[in-house]
């Protein structure tokens, strides 16, 4: 692996600098998958498209951000340094509030938001947590799942997959199996025995 430069942003909001890391190259060797799309690659670090800025408090795609071009963490003036906070993933409830607050410009920003907010639910999981603090938290999940089904694209296999995961997840087992007996490439068939 070879980390990239920081890449030093400007909040859309209040022009406070944020940063977000880069990676040159990568691999997934020693990487782990998991049945909703998500992955723990040491080697290949992922790095938000979505932030909360640290100073305003406002959440912010850094597409629609101004990047101070040509400068990085390591490019400004010692006797002057920037101060940069670290740009962070959103945690559940921040995902959220990017849906209730009209911040997806397309429905690939709503997969990117909805997807992720499957995997912070997963996460607590994964880390020995119950998967809902509360009723309403469980109707949130299954409302996240139901609306992200709806933006599959089921010409794509990752995607399809990712389609039968979420009825599995919901107790469809039926629409999940059918869905996995689509996927027509062999390599997967691992995956299908696992399912």
């Amino acid at each position: 692996m070879i980390i990239g430069p920081d890449i030093i942003y400007e909040c859309p909001h209040c022009n406070h600098y944020i940063s977000r890391g880069s990676i040159m190259s990568g691999n997934t060797f020693g990487a782990t998958f998991y049945s909703d799309g998500s992955r723990y690659a040491p080697m290949l670090p992922e790095f938000p498209r979505i932030t909360k800025c640290t100073k305003c408090h406002t959440i912010f795609w850094f597409d629609d951000a101004k990047e101070i071009e040509g400068k990085n963490r390591d490019d400004f003036d010692t006797e002057d340094p920037v101060h940069a906070d670290d740009a962070g993933f959103l945690n559940i409830d921040e995902y959220f509030e990017a849906l209730e607050k009209g911040l997806c410009r397309s429905n690939d920003d709503e997969f990117y938001i909805r997807q992720r907010i499957l995997w912070e639910f997963n996460k607590k999981v994964r880390a020995g947590k119950p998967l809902f603090n509360h009723s309403r938290e469980e109707k949130l999940w299954r409302d996240n799942i139901n609306l992200l089904l709806l933006l599959i694209d089921y010409e794509d296999t990752n995607q399809k997959i990712l389609a039968a995961e979420l009825n599995r997840n919901l107790g469809k087992f039926y629409t999940c199996v059918e869905i996995l007996g689509s996927v027509e490439t062999d390599e997967l068939d691992w995956l299908k025995k696992a399912f």
